[in-house]
């Protein structure tokens, strides 16, 4: 809820069309981070477990 509003009031603020782009593009950058989170955490997880 809260983050609609501050998305609807990102959006009047940059025009509109320019952060809906940025919005698109950041569900790949979010799923690209996660996947490197889960990359990360596998690799620490290895080299905790082997110490």
């Amino acid at each position: 809820m809260l983050r609609e509003r501050i998305w609807r009031s990102l959006v009047e603020s940059s025009g509109g069309g320019e952060c809906w782009r940025m919005v698109r593009n950041s569900r790949s950058i979010w799923t690209a981070v996660s996947d490197s989170n889960q990359a990360f955490a596998s690799v620490h997880h290895r080299s905790t477990v082997t110490r």
